[in-house]
């Protein structure tokens, strides 16, 4: 290995080629992190030029390349493979190029000619028509670079084929800030700069350059050179490792490149997708993916390229090429039942329908699985009847974890487990064997839950609010093909099935009921509240309701159901009510519906999980009651209200676990704070904190008192949905009484404008005109994400009219003139809103400073209108 620090000129100089491997990463870089930071490099090095000359100039450094050399034939033109920094390496042949090209069209043929030497070789070591240049990138560059690197004369960049590659933008951005700089002082000095940009792009420029011989380990030297940030994916890891391995084997590299590798590169693969909780590449998911298929073992997202070479070394008696078939056939597979699962319409089989939900309920761990079942080269293919026995049983095991809110963590050991399972099983004894494995979990990490834990779970679980959207759709879609009668073990679903993942939710008591709705028949608004969100209160529609039918009465709610909700799962209404759509009806739906679900994802004849239903935690476990017999709470225990505009009010604990509230006796903590807000639904528990210097909520000692109780199954996730929910509903107060005192503030002191309704964090100042818009803002996050912190801020909006603020900027510092200070001019390209700011950080949840924040915002606001307003036609 030899180290050399080399400038462009002494790099490219002599005759020969750069190759960039078929199966690196294409061309990447771009304008804002690469080309734009080396442009700004180049300029200041041909400015010092202009001012001081070559010689006082310090040259700049540009980072490193690792080469190593190429066998040749004597007479033919040398090469040389670049191992590292194809990336770096390219981009100076575009830059160079585009200066060339730029000082040809200004006839400046000194300059032109030395740059001529580093970007092209000369005719007589050219034998094909690539041997022109000095670098010759990948296979899936080749053409771009070509259409940029060998026109003689000037290039319109817009009637290229590939004018949308990088290559093709680089080399126009690089041209066209050449033209710009070398005309900055105007034409006759555009000879001198030329001068100076040549001598700086060939001499001040500086490279490390790493010279490898023929038999020194290049791709070791690759993977150590990259192991420290460079944003290589284990896929290009992967692809190094196995093509110089295949260089080794005397083979067609190329066309093994071609049939066997290049979709890879394409977007389907190149695309990032939720992974757990990372996003990845599709490719390198399905690398992960696949190697535990064959490996049978857990494998942390960040070893992927390390599983890979322990396979290799564990698998040596099968040749790359074999390797490479098998991947390529693995990859097929998985592309096939992804883009299968994704399609909304039309026959789905078992196994797309399968990868569907697997989808919804965010789990990729059984995928492992899917293709060690579906593996093309096994000895004995399994079955596809068993198959979709095995799935069946498998995503009966998930879905009803999901139902009963079991934990996720120990998915990964679990499904690497039943790989080896498939790997080692003879096939007439597999799926018994899986089956088996399901149901000997007894550990709250991997348990099977039986139809008690299941009804029970269901019974009481606000299912809307405890599983995203996408997840309730999937159990009402599977619902409503069971009731339609589609489907089968051994059948593909027909055109019959339901859309999958375009209906709507909607509630069918709405949750919004107050205006239109009796109040519950018991007085359990709380309970109420969970029933509104169990699964029998929920259906599909065809189009989703407009706000005023959808929380309207039920007569003209299931008038719009007829319409819209022409599916199965709505014709059956009717079975469950006698007046009207109530309480009563969503509980005999749900044990209705929880039938079908213990259909659809059934267990084996009398699997039974072991386990207490007990355990089964949901907040509506727990009552005042238990927190009084619990000695949690007392009687005569004192409450006040979290939100500041009704300190005024409290509550006394009684007898029997009620509250006395404003000579009234309420059931539950939410009838009594619906009452004290005038009849909008509240959640009681985190309405109502204890009088005590702590103020603990009413839900925080529910949430205490369930952890005492179920130490092992009880998670915090109740926990954070309530904090936010109380968080959310603090800061709605608090921003409806800074408001209210901001248009008294300007009422009282005869401030010339007239505040409009505030909306949350911000007010309107009208300003009689449709194009823009005034307002006050008072906000806990800040603007622009820049720093961390609450702030106030006045800002002139402009929604959709994008010449106005063109004309506005144009006049920028005679506004701020007007305004006597800076403003923030907020445009982003591709939105059709702008806004001109001006805002300071402020504790905007200290009451004490109100008044001094309302003296703030009244002068900026005079302030911004009389800077902007007469300067609009």
């Amino acid at each position: 290995m030899k180290t050399n620090v080399q400038t462009p000129m002494e790099v490219f100089t002599q005759p020969q080629r750069f190759l960039v491997p078929l199966f690196q990463r294409p061309y990447v870089w771009n304008e804002e992190r690469q080309w734009e930071p080396l442009w700004r490099d180049v300029e200041r090095l041909a400015e010092r030029v202009l001012t001081s000359g070559n010689t006082t100039t310090s040259p700049h450094f540009l980072g490193a390349v690792v080469l190593q050399q190429l066998p040749n034939v004597t007479g033919e033109l040398q090469g040389r493979i670049i191992v590292d920094g194809q990336q770096r390496l390219t981009t100076l042949q575009l830059l160079m190029d585009a200066i060339h090209g730029e000082c040809m069209d200004q006839g400046f043929n000194g300059p032109a000619r030395r740059l001529e030497l580093l970007i092209q070789n000369q005719d007589a070591y050219q034998n094909k028509p690539e041997d022109q240049f000095k670098v010759w990138p990948t296979t899936r560059d080749k053409q771009a670079f070509y259409e940029v690197m060998a026109p003689k004369s000037k290039i319109d960049y817009t009637t290229l084929k590939h004018s949308s590659a990088r290559l093709v933008l680089a080399h126009r951005y690089f041209a066209e800030r050449t033209r710009e700089w070398l005309m900055e002082a105007g034409i006759e000095s555009a000879a001198q700069r030329a001068e100076a940009l040549d001598l700086a792009v060939r001499t001040l420029l500086q490279i490390v350059v790493i010279d490898l011989q023929i038999d020194e380990n290049a791709q070791e030297i690759f993977e150590t050179l990259n192991a420290r940030g460079t944003p290589l994916t284990p896929v290009d890891l992967i692809k190094n490792l196995v093509f110089q391995r295949l260089l080794d084997e005397d083979v067609d590299v190329e066309k093994i490149y071609d049939t066997s590798w290049r979709h890879f590169e394409t977007e389907f693969w190149e695309k990032e997708i939720s992974s757990g909780r990372l996003k990845r590449p599709m490719a390198v998911v399905f690398f992960h993916h696949w190697l535990m298929s064959v490996i049978a073992d857990e494998i942390p997202a960040n070893e992927v390229f390390s599983a890979f070479k322990r396979y290799l070394v564990n698998n040596s008696s099968i040749s790359i090429q074999d390797i490479v078939q098998r991947i390529y056939a693995a990859s097929q597979l998985y592309a096939d039942f992804t883009v299968r699962a994704a399609s909304s319409t039309g026959a789905i089989d078992r196994i797309a329908l399968f990868v569907y939900r697997l989808e919804t309920m965010q789990t990729d761990a059984p995928k492992p699985l899917l293709l060690a079942l579906l593996d093309p080269d096994r000895e004995q293919p399994i079955p596809k009847g068993m198959v979709v026995n095995i799935i069946d049983d498998v995503e009966s095991w998930l879905v009803r974890r999901m139902l009963y809110r079991a934990g996720t963590k120990s998915y990964s050991r679990l499904f690497a487990d039943l790989v080896n399972i498939v790997r080692t099983s003879p096939v007439e004894s597999l799926h018994e064997r899986i089956r088996e494995t399901l149901q000997r979990q007894r550990g709250d990490a991997t348990f099977w839950p039986d139809d008690k834990d299941i009804r029970s779970s269901l019974s009481v679980l606000p299912l809307y609010k405890r599983m995203s959207v996408s997840r309730n759709r999937m159990i009402l879609e599977a619902i409503e093909d069971y009731l339609r009668g589609v489907g089968s073990h051994d059948k593909k679903f027909t055109e019959e099935s339901v859309r999958r993942g375009v209906l709507s939710i909607e509630h069918l008591m709405p949750q919004a009921w107050e205006r239109n709705w009796p109040e519950p028949a018991d007085g359990d608004f709380n309970a109420r509240f969970q029933r509104i969100h169990s699964l029998g209160n929920l259906t599909l529609v065809t189009r989703q309701l407009n706000t005023s039918v959808s929380n309207g009465s039920w007569e003209s709610k299931s008038q719009a159901l007829n319409r819209y909700g022409v599916l199965l799962l709505n014709s059956t209404l009717s079975e469950y009510q006698c007046d009207g759509w109530s309480d009563e009806a969503i509980l005999k739906r749900t044990d209705a519906l929880t039938d079908i679900v213990l259909q659809i994802w059934s267990v084996p004849p009398g699997h039974s999980s072991e386990r207490s239903t007990a355990a089964v935690i949901t907040n509506s476990n727990v009552s005042l009651l238990d927190l009084l017999k619990d000695h949690v709470l007392h009687e005569g225990q004192l409450l006040k209200p979290t939100m500041s505009s009704y300190e005024q009010v409290n509550a006394i604990v009684i007898a029997g676990g009620k509250l006395l509230c404003q000579d009234s006796v309420f059931d539950t903590p939410s009838g009594a704070a619906v009452f004290v807000r005038g009849g909008r639904a509240t959640n009681g528990w985190l309405f109502w904190a204890v009088d005590s210097a702590d103020g603990v909520t009413l839900a925080e000692l529910r949430h205490d008192l369930l952890r005492r109780r179920f130490p092992d199954e009880y998670t915090d996730a109740h926990d954070d949905n309530d904090e936010a929910q109380l968080q959310g509903a603090l800061i709605v107060d608090m921003q409806q009484r800074f408001w209210q005192g901001f248009r008294q503030y300007v009422a009282d002191n005869g401030l010339p404008f007239t505040p409009g309704t505030p909306r949350g964090h911000k007010l309107n100042i009208p300003l009689g005109m449709s194009d823009a818009r005034l307002y006050a803002v008072m906000t806990t996050f800040t603007f622009q994400n820049i720093d961390n912190g609450p702030e106030l801020r006045v800002e002139f909006y402009i929604p959709d009219n994008h010449a106005l603020y063109d004309r506005l900027f144009d006049q920028r510092d005679a506004i701020e003139a007007a305004y006597q200070s800076q403003l923030t001019w907020h445009y982003v390209a591709g939105t059709k809103s702008t806004r001109i700011c001006d805002h300071v950080k402020r504790d905007v949840t200290d009451e004490t400073q109100w008044s001094r924040y309302y003296e703030w915002l009244t002068e900026h606001i005079v302030r911004l209108r009389d800077a902007i307003v007469p300067r609009i036609p």
